[in-house]
């Protein structure tokens, strides 16, 4: 039985919302992926191997962000309530699954993880770096995040640009730094 929905025409938009924010995410991360498999030999520990971690975990907190769309509600009431169930399940049952993740406080917590995994991977890569104006610009947003005025989707686009742009920051970088350095 399909449970009645008040607003049909809000939940199809946030169908809508998911389903692109999947098809963006996906092959951004096939992109990380070749980048780790094409180099994985010549990523050492380096900054650059930190950076790889701190996209996949911004990527896959992005994907499952994108499976929460419709979970947005920023009623502090129910996000309490979220926090709450969440907690008393972790410690009751020692396990989380996808179905206990369907709530207000887990999509916000999947955006929070991305933008904090952005933010690093930035202050990582562009540590002693000049910064071009587009990566200052994008560090300066990262550390000031919006609470929950912005909707979700809207962040999830934003993070995704960022995510983009330290990703091919990350391969430009490590191109020069292996032929300068004459990288095998």
């Amino acid at each position: 039985m399909v449970k009645k929905v008040k607003y049909p025409e809000k939940q199809v938009e946030r169908f809508k919302q998911m389903v692109r924010a999947r098809s963006r995410i996906q092959p951004e991360l096939i992109s990380l992926l070749e980048f780790v498999r094409e180099y994985r030999t010549q990523l050492e520990p380096s900054l650059f191997l930190r950076v790889c971690g701190l996209l996949a975990s911004a990527g896959f907190s992005l994907w499952r962000a994108a499976f929460l769309f419709e979970q947005e509600d920023g009623k502090h009431e129910i996000y309490l309530d979220n926090v709450e169930t969440f907690v008393a399940k972790i410690i009751s049952d020692n396990t989380i699954g996808f179905v206990d993740d369907r709530n207000t406080w887990s999509l916000w917590h999947y955006v929070g993880v991305a933008r904090s995994s952005l933010l690093e991977a930035m202050t990582l890569l562009f540590s002693g770096v000049v910064q071009d104006a587009k990566s200052s610009s994008i560090q300066a947003k990262l550390s000031d995040p919006p609470l929950l005025a912005a909707s979700a989707a809207d962040q999830w686009d934003e993070l995704f640009e960022v995510m983009q742009h330290i990703r091919r920051t990350l391969t430009s970088r490590f191109e020069f730094v292996r032929t300068s350095h004459k990288l095998k």
